[in-house]
């Protein structure tokens, strides 16, 4: 089993930052970052669809954390920092991160990074911005990141199938928030028509099942799950035990 840092290193780190990153490579661990796209394309590591949340100290950005950073450019950033009051840094762009998880491919050996394509809803028919996926494709071929390097993650079924069209030979796993067994089968079924290599679901051993991970490895897909927002509830060593008696490939 592969142990992912969620958003970095973000139990002990700020999420989605540089220094997260590199926290968790530091540790042994791979980890998953969340990608947005800037009005003039650039790719940049934000979970929410706006600053309001994550940026410290950018009193004199005004309204702007406010609004929505599709229709912002990177140059409208330059007075955002991130982090926290110990160690702050500039949003984090997508291709920085690419070049913390090549550095640790050198002096580390196997990582490996989970790259999440926003979409406007945690739900498998949400609209999806297939610009994001053509230009986060772009800066993992500028990057040279390979398929082991890196794997793609969405909420959005289109995105999902765009980017898998787009990089047949990186893995593109499906996420999804079910309540039950039966709708990861759901979940499941779906990425299994679709052509993808698996599910990533909510971490919880009411729903990650040994039959549902036999069901997945029957068709060569595989199951990663994802936990809360730090502190989580469900990231802790019982629930990591559980999904690794069940089967699960990455936490």
């Amino acid at each position: 089993m592969r142990f992912i840092g969620h958003r970095g290193a973000s139990h002990t780190l700020p999420e989605n930052t540089v220094r997260s990153v590199r926290g968790a490579l530091q540790a042994g661990l791979g980890f998953e970052v969340d990608l947005q796209l800037l009005v003039d394309g650039t790719v940049i590591v934000l979970h929410d669809d706006t600053l309001e949340r994550t940026a410290i100290d950018s009193a004199h950005c005004g309204p702007l954390l406010c609004r929505p950073v599709g229709g912002l450019a990177l140059a409208e950033l330059q007075c955002v920092r991130v982090g926290d009051e110990s160690h702050s840094e500039p949003v984090p762009l997508f291709a920085q991160v690419l070049e913390e998880l090549k550095l640790a491919s050198v002096l580390h050996g196997s990582v490996h990074c989970f790259a999440e394509l926003k979409s406007e809803q945690s739900h498998h028919d949400s609209p999806f911005d297939a610009q994001l996926a053509e230009a986060a494709a772009a800066v993992v071929g500028s990057a040279g990141v390979t398929p082991d390097q890196l794997t793609w993650i969405s909420f959005s079924l289109a995105g999902c199938i765009g980017m898998k069209r787009r990089m047949p030979g990186h893995r593109v796993l499906l996420v999804a928030h079910v309540a039950s067994e039966a709708e990861a089968l759901e979940i499941a079924s779906l990425a299994a028509s679709a052509g993808l290599d698996g599910i990533d679901l909510n971490a919880d051993a009411a729903i990650v099942t040994s039959g549902l991970v036999a069901w997945l490895h029957a068709r060569d897909m595989l199951v990663a799950v994802w936990v809360w927002r730090a502190p989580a509830s469900n990231d802790v060593p019982s629930v990591w035990s559980a999904m690794e008696a069940a089967g699960g490939g990455g936490v």
